[in-house]
């Protein structure tokens, strides 16, 4: 009776009952009603598992696409960041470069000082090339 109901309003595959039937009486050789109580057990399992799959499948899909926007957001970030140390790199080399020429005017520790400088900026940019590298590999 229930399964007729299912059947009715088409909540079910009917083939995919008749199928099921035909191979538990093909099989074990027992000839099951549509109101059996394993036939129903069986119909409402397979309902809820694809209702189940078909909802974990949305929220991969919904996940998935936020974990992209995170990445492209981390991405731009990353490049903005690596733009503005190249910019103070550039400008602590054009730096370093008067103080060199200029050595009468600077003593020796500001020369050391803009150096030290200018190699940690060298490898803070090193550092944000091989996260950006990474990422890109990522996405």
């Amino acid at each position: 009776m229930f399964l007729n109901h299912l059947k009715t309003f088409k909540m079910i595959n009917n083939d995919w009952i008749d199928e099921l039937t035909n191979d538990i009486a093909r099989k074990y050789r027992v000839v099951l009603e549509n109101d059996d109580p394993v036939l129903i057990t069986a119909v409402l399992n397979k309902e809820l598992l694809s209702k189940a799959q078909s909802e974990y499948e949305s929220l991969f899909v919904k996940n998935s696409k936020l974990l992209h926007q995170q990445l492209k957001a981390q991405q731009l970030s990353n490049e903005v960041l690596l733009s503005k140390v190249c910019d103070r790199l550039i400008a602590e080399v054009h730096t370093v470069k008067k103080l060199t020429s200029t050595d009468n005017q600077h003593t020796v520790s500001d020369t050391k000082i803009q150096i030290g400088k200018l190699i940690l900026l060298s490898l803070l940019f090193m550092f944000g090339l091989v996260i950006g590298i990474l990422l890109v590999k990522v996405i």
